[in-house]
């Protein structure tokens, strides 16, 4: 059964640390990515998601990002991960992952920003290279636990179809 999830349990992040999102959305064994169509990582798979904006919740962001980049509509279940690291620049960045089901039977987005929405088998998702992925240090941790805990769920036979 899904549920809003409160994210006034989620810490406050400092002033110089700039969070983003990211949806991880799992729908009949396939995992919901975009291919980016701008900047150095165009042609690179991600997780559908972006940047917070000033004044914005993490919620908020990861439900917008995902309609601007998808079309989908993103239900928000839980936090799957946080992971904090230094981008390119030096700037101090929090990624928090949600996981959460998406209603929509089509994809829409901005082809300007979005190459692809793909729902891209399990297998094949977690073992991309990581020259296919937009910010291959912090997409192949995100993958590599996401993995570990698709294989948990389905051990424990908590993982359900759709």
């Amino acid at each position: 059964m899904s549920h809003e999830m409160d994210c006034s349990e989620l810490p406050v992040v400092p002033a110089h640390v700039r969070p983003t999102v990211s949806a991880a959305v799992i729908r009949d064994g396939c995992l919901l990515m975009v291919r980016q169509a701008r900047g150095r990582h165009r042609n690179r798979w991600n997780l559908p998601g972006g940047k917070v904006d000033p004044g914005k919740t993490l919620l908020d962001a990861v439900v917008r990002e995902t309609a601007e980049e998808t079309g989908y509509d993103l239900h928000v279940h839980c936090v799957a991960g946080l992971y904090g690291y230094v981008n390119r620049s030096g700037q101090h960045r929090l990624r928090c992952v949600f996981w959460g089901h998406v209603r929509g039977d089509k994809p829409r987005y901005d082809h300007r920003e979005i190459l692809e929405v793909r729902w891209v088998p399990l297998h094949e998702a977690f073992a991309m290279h990581p020259a296919m992925l937009a910010k291959p240090r912090i997409m192949r941790q995100i993958l590599d636990d996401l993995r570990r805990r698709v294989d948990d769920a389905a051990t424990n036979g908590m993982l359900a179809a759709g």
